[in-house]
Protein backbone atom coordinates (compact mmCIF):
# COMPACT_ATOMS: atom_id res chain seq x y z
CA UNK A 1 0.00 0.00 0.00
CA UNK A 2 3.16 2.83 1.30
CA UNK A 3 4.53 1.37 -2.80
CA UNK A 4 1.35 2.37 -4.26
CA UNK A 5 0.97 5.90 -2.74
CA UNK A 6 4.08 6.59 -3.54
CA UNK A 7 3.75 5.63 -7.28
CA UNK A 8 1.06 7.74 -6.99
CA UNK A 9 2.31 11.16 -5.18
CA UNK A 10 5.20 10.81 -7.90
CA UNK A 11 2.81 10.25 -11.01
CA UNK A 12 1.45 13.42 -9.76
CA UNK A 13 4.29 15.24 -9.19
CA UNK A 14 5.76 14.10 -12.43
CA UNK A 15 2.34 15.06 -14.42
CA UNK A 16 2.25 19.11 -12.54
CA UNK A 17 6.22 19.34 -13.19
CA UNK A 18 5.62 18.65 -17.21
CA UNK A 19 2.32 20.81 -17.63
CA UNK A 20 4.71 23.78 -16.09
CA UNK A 21 4.96 26.58 -18.76
CA UNK A 22 8.63 26.53 -19.21
CA UNK A 23 9.78 29.75 -19.62
CA UNK A 24 12.38 29.93 -22.76
CA UNK A 25 14.71 32.90 -22.73
CA UNK A 26 14.77 35.50 -25.87
CA UNK A 27 18.01 34.43 -27.58
CA UNK A 28 17.93 37.00 -30.19
CA UNK A 29 18.71 40.63 -29.72
CA UNK A 30 15.61 43.05 -29.04
CA UNK A 31 16.89 45.32 -32.03
CA UNK A 32 17.33 42.37 -34.33
CA UNK A 33 13.98 40.90 -33.17
CA UNK A 34 12.53 44.29 -34.09
CA UNK A 35 13.85 44.16 -37.87
CA UNK A 36 12.48 40.97 -38.20
CA UNK A 37 9.23 41.36 -37.07
CA UNK A 38 8.81 44.30 -39.23
CA UNK A 39 9.69 43.22 -42.07
CA UNK A 40 7.61 39.97 -41.84
CA UNK A 41 4.92 42.38 -41.26
CA UNK A 42 6.07 44.01 -44.70
CA UNK A 43 5.74 41.17 -46.34
CA UNK A 44 2.74 39.54 -45.31
CA UNK A 45 1.26 43.21 -46.55
CA UNK A 46 2.81 42.52 -50.01
CA UNK A 47 1.51 38.69 -49.92
CA UNK A 48 -1.81 40.03 -49.33
CA UNK A 49 -2.49 41.61 -52.36
CA UNK A 50 -1.21 38.36 -54.43
CA UNK A 51 -2.86 36.07 -56.44
CA UNK A 52 -4.37 32.91 -54.23
CA UNK A 53 -2.56 30.75 -56.19
CA UNK A 54 0.74 33.24 -55.47
CA UNK A 55 0.05 33.39 -51.63
CA UNK A 56 1.68 29.79 -50.27
CA UNK A 57 4.82 30.42 -52.41
CA UNK A 58 5.40 34.09 -51.61
CA UNK A 59 4.37 33.99 -48.03
CA UNK A 60 7.47 30.78 -47.74
CA UNK A 61 10.04 32.93 -50.08
CA UNK A 62 9.43 35.70 -48.00
CA UNK A 63 9.93 34.32 -44.79
CA UNK A 64 12.98 32.39 -45.72
CA UNK A 65 14.63 35.09 -46.98
CA UNK A 66 13.80 37.05 -44.11
CA UNK A 67 15.36 34.69 -41.46
CA UNK A 68 18.42 34.24 -44.10
CA UNK A 69 19.10 37.99 -43.90
CA UNK A 70 18.89 38.37 -40.62
CA UNK A 71 20.92 34.84 -40.35
CA UNK A 72 18.09 33.09 -37.93
CA UNK A 73 16.42 30.24 -38.40
CA UNK A 74 12.68 29.62 -38.22
CA UNK A 75 12.99 26.95 -35.60
CA UNK A 76 14.97 29.78 -33.12
CA UNK A 77 12.40 32.59 -34.35
CA UNK A 78 9.41 30.67 -33.00
CA UNK A 79 11.30 30.28 -29.90
CA UNK A 80 11.86 33.75 -29.40
CA UNK A 81 8.61 34.64 -30.58
CA UNK A 82 6.79 31.84 -27.68
CA UNK A 83 9.06 33.66 -24.71
CA UNK A 84 7.83 37.43 -25.81
CA UNK A 85 4.14 36.07 -25.80
CA UNK A 86 4.65 34.66 -22.95
CA UNK A 87 4.56 38.18 -21.41
CA UNK A 88 1.60 39.95 -22.67
CA UNK A 89 2.62 43.57 -21.04
CA UNK A 90 6.35 43.18 -22.50
CA UNK A 91 5.19 41.46 -26.40
CA UNK A 92 3.16 44.73 -26.44
CA UNK A 93 6.12 47.36 -25.63
CA UNK A 94 7.79 44.95 -28.37
CA UNK A 95 5.40 45.59 -30.55
CA UNK A 96 5.35 49.66 -30.00
CA UNK A 97 9.34 49.21 -30.68
CA UNK A 98 8.42 47.35 -34.21
CA UNK A 99 5.86 50.20 -35.10
CA UNK A 100 7.93 52.99 -33.50
CA UNK A 101 10.61 51.10 -36.12
CA UNK A 102 8.61 51.42 -39.25
CA UNK A 103 7.75 55.14 -38.42
CA UNK A 104 11.53 56.06 -38.19
CA UNK A 105 12.03 54.52 -41.88
CA UNK A 106 8.99 56.38 -42.79
CA UNK A 107 10.33 59.74 -41.73
CA UNK A 108 14.01 58.50 -43.53
CA UNK A 109 12.03 57.67 -46.86
CA UNK A 110 10.09 60.95 -46.65
CA UNK A 111 13.69 62.98 -46.17
CA UNK A 112 15.42 61.03 -49.18
CA UNK A 113 12.35 61.81 -51.42
CA UNK A 114 12.95 65.72 -50.58
CA UNK A 115 16.57 65.17 -51.24
CA UNK A 116 15.73 63.23 -54.55
CA UNK A 117 13.15 66.35 -55.41
CA UNK A 118 15.74 69.16 -54.53
CA UNK A 119 18.55 67.63 -56.80
CA UNK A 120 15.78 67.42 -59.81
CA UNK A 121 14.61 71.27 -58.95
CA UNK A 122 18.37 72.26 -59.20
CA UNK A 123 19.58 69.86 -62.30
Amino acid sequence: MMKFKYLIASTIIFILASCQNHKTEITIPEDKLIKIFFDLHAAENIISRASANEKDSLSILYREQIFKTYNVDKKEFEINLKALQSNPENFKNFYEKVNKYGDQLLEKEKEREKEREKKQIKS
